[in-house]
């Protein structure tokens, strides 16, 4: 069996062999591991001396800077020491031996002890631990954190760093004050070079062709004033009168230019600069004024002149100082009473003089100038307001103006007058007409403050029914009648006293006019007719007639009677010359009042195609008629609206115009209008120029309303 292991060829040291080899394999690997082991131990060991080594070097730095820092302050010459010790292999032992030495020599501050404290310790830790290669010295923990240490020397001085970004613009700074004019220059030199030197003639040109022969010409006369015709005399650009003002002190420039050819000379009067003082300075459009004085304030001539004439103008000069006012006591409160006086001094200043004015503007908003009672000072430059016997109507605010023309000032004072009340406005006597309305007025000044109370002429405090009481005092009677008439007192009442007024109201009843018939129709045959006028008012009035024509209707000649009741009897009718409008006028001195009634030729039932001037076509005659109740379909011509043509038919214009039934009346007044085209009440009309008469259809509203005159207020 053992045989069959066996490989052809391979002899039996070689199967021997092959039997042990895996047992070989095996002590091969732990051989390697332990190698590993070992290296990987002493590269830890490495590592850690490397870093022990660092950190005694940076522990030798730290100690050598210490105690070469004290060598210096001591002052300590023995650098070959030193370099023996940064070179020694044996630092530390060094160092500990040579401390001692250099602490009895230390003087302040004392740390001599503590750095050989510090060094004797590392020794023996690196004895112990670094001089045994086996053993490894491994890092502790830290230790509290130490002291700071004293300052050392300051460094050397660092290159000059780079430039930072620039800051923000900052604001413009304030204007300095204007410098010193200064001197005039010297004149400037011309822009333009000096001439160069005349070149060399050029050579002579080829001979042109020769031209075509010219037309004749007319000699024309030669201007003998063509050369001249820019010159002129001087003429000024502006007025030649102007009057200019100037604060004192300031400067100014009198305005004076001239044009003309050749350029005028100017001259002045008083001449520029007359004190030789620099104030009077010439200048292109005038005289400059430099720190003008009151004495400055007159009348300057500039005079322009050429060859060709001399032109004058007047400048006046005012020099002005401020307007000021001033008014003292500004405030005043007294107790009036006729012992009680009242003086407000206004001071002022200004140039030229102002002039002074006083005002009482009242509480209530009213303005009163005052002319008595002021005394004007020009030497201390007052004036003063004196108020005498003060009251309650003295009270308000006085205003003291200051004007010179040029600037006005004002100053206030404020008067509290401590009295019995005063009534501004009281109720005013008037005439008034019945149903009307009137206001009466009891405007109250007072302090302490006052009430009011009306006394009526038959309630007396109570107000009547159609009397309204108004918060600011006054009183509004409404409708007013007969009851209202009499004496109305207002009272004014506070602790220091009682004021009243009065005043009487008359009541009047309006004219009133009325006439009956107010259409009357007249036929041919009519022995007379008459119509009643009646008029009441306050007094009655007196009544008169008047025809169409605007003349008075009398009785004399028989044809009018007058009756003194008013009525007018016309005789003798005549349906043509006496038709037209009348008027009936009542006049009682205080109004007027009037009423019309037409009188018409009553022409009875009319055809559709009867036109007004079948009837008359004379100014103011008036007539009527009835239409037939068929004319829409019978057409017909209708010129105008309201206003026709004579020729227009009459019963269609009367439908056109809206009249109501089938009675018309017209009449005949002055033409001169165009008439209008208009489509009314289903009938169109057209357009036609003017005439001289012209139809109108007379309807109630035709007639004049009543009109009232103007009631007279006493």
């Amino acid at each position: 069996m053992a045989g069959e292991g066996k490989k052809p060829g391979m002899t039996q040291d070689e199967a021997s062999a092959g039997v042990s080899g895996p047992v070989r394999g095996n002590h091969g690997v732990w051989l390697f591991s332990i190698i590993a082991v070992i290296v990987l131990g002493f590269s830890v060991s490495g590592v850690l001396l490397y870093i022990q080594f660092n950190e005694i070097r940076t522990l030798k730095s730290r100690v050598l800077t210490l105690e070469l820092s004290s060598w210096a302050r001591q002052d300590v010459g023995d650098q070959e020491g030193t370099v023996s010790l940064l070179t020694s292999p044996d630092f530390l032992e060094s160092l500990a031996a040579h401390l001692p030495k250099r602490s009895r020599r230390q003087t302040a501050p004392d740390y001599t002890a503590l750095l050989q404290q510090f060094a004797a310790s590392e020794l023996q830790v690196l004895r112990t631990y670094c001089t045994n290669s086996t053993k490894i010295c491994v890092r502790g923990q830290p230790g509290q954190k130490g002291n700071r240490g004293t300052d050392g020397f300051p460094g050397t001085k660092g290159e000059k760093g780079h430039y930072g970004i620039s800051g923000p613009t900052g604001p413009r700074g304030y204007d300095g004050t204007p410098g010193p004019r200064g001197p005039k220059g010297e004149p400037g030199t011309m822009l333009q070079g000096m001439t160069g030197p005349k070149g060399d003639k050029g050579d002579r040109g080829e001979i042109g062709p020769q031209g075509a022969m010219g037309t004749a010409s007319v000699t024309s006369p030669v201007n003998p004033n063509k050369c001249c015709d820019n010159l002129s005399a001087p003429q000024f650009l502006r007025p030649q009168t102007a009057v200019v003002t100037a604060p004192y002190g300031s400067s100014v420039i009198l305005p004076c230019s001239a044009v003309g050819l050749p350029h005028a000379d100017i001259s002045w009067v008083p001449p520029v600069d007359p004190l030789s003082l620099g104030r009077y300075i010439q200048e292109y459009n005038g005289m400059e004024l430099q720190n003008v004085k009151y004495t400055d304030s007159m009348t300057f001539k500039c005079r322009a002149h050429n060859i060709f004439g001399t032109v004058e103008k007047y400048i006046k000069l005012i020099v002005t100082d401020k307007v000021t006012a001033s008014v003292s006591p500004s405030q005043s409160s007294v107790v009036g009473g006729p012992n009680t006086n009242v003086d407000i001094v206004c001071s002022w200043t200004g140039t030229p003089p102002p002039n002074i004015t006083w005002t009482h503007v009242l509480p209530g908003g009213k303005s009163i100038p005052l002319t008595a009672g002021t005394a004007l000072s020009t030497i201390t430059n007052t004036s003063t307001l004196h108020v005498t016997g003060a009251g309650a109507l003295d009270a308000g605010m006085y205003q003291c103006t200051v004007t010179n023309g040029i600037e006005t000032q004002t100053s206030t004072a404020n008067v509290i007058v401590q009295s019995k009340p005063g009534i501004l406005t009281g109720p005013l006597s008037q005439t008034v007409l019945a149903g009307q309305t009137i206001v009466l007025r009891c405007d109250v000044i007072a302090t302490p403050p006052a009430s009011v109370v009306w006394t009526y002429p038959h309630t007396g405090t109570a107000p009547p029914k159609d009397v309204l009481v108004n918060p600011d005092g006054s009183i509004t009677i409404q409708n007013i009648n007969d009851f209202n008439q009499g004496t109305y007192t207002c009272s004014a009442t506070n602790g220091l006293g009682t004021t009243t007024a009065t005043g009487q109201v008359n009541v009047i009843s309006p004219v009133t006019v009325s006439v009956t018939p107010s259409k009357l129709p007249v036929h041919a045959g009519d022995t007379f007719t008459q119509i009643a006028c009646s008029g009441t008012g306050d007094p009655n009035p007196t009544l008169t007639w008047t025809a169409d024509n605007g003349q008075p209707v009398t009785s004399s000649g028989g044809k009018f009677l007058l009756l003194g009741n008013g009525e007018l009897i016309i005789t003798n009718v005549d349906p043509d010359s006496d038709s037209g409008i009348y008027t009936c006028t009542g006049n009682n001195g205080k109004e007027t009042a009037t009423a019309q009634t037409i009188v018409y030729n009553d022409l009875g039932t009319l055809s559709c195609t009867t036109t007004f001037a079948d009837c008359s076509t004379t100014t103011g005659r008036a007539c009527g008629g009835r239409c037939p109740g068929n004319c829409d379909t019978q057409g017909g011509a209708v010129y105008g609206y309201k206003l026709y043509t004579p020729q227009s038919v009459v019963c269609l214009s009367a439908k056109h115009a809206g009249t109501a039934g089938n009675d018309v009346i017209w009449h005949i007044i002055n033409g001169g209008s165009t008439y209008e085209s208009k489509l009314s009440n289903g009938i169109q009309s057209q357009f036609s120029g003017p005439l001289a008469e012209t139809a109108q259809i007379w309807e109630e509203s035709s007639a004049p309303a009543h009109q009232a005159g103007v009631p007279i207020l006493g």
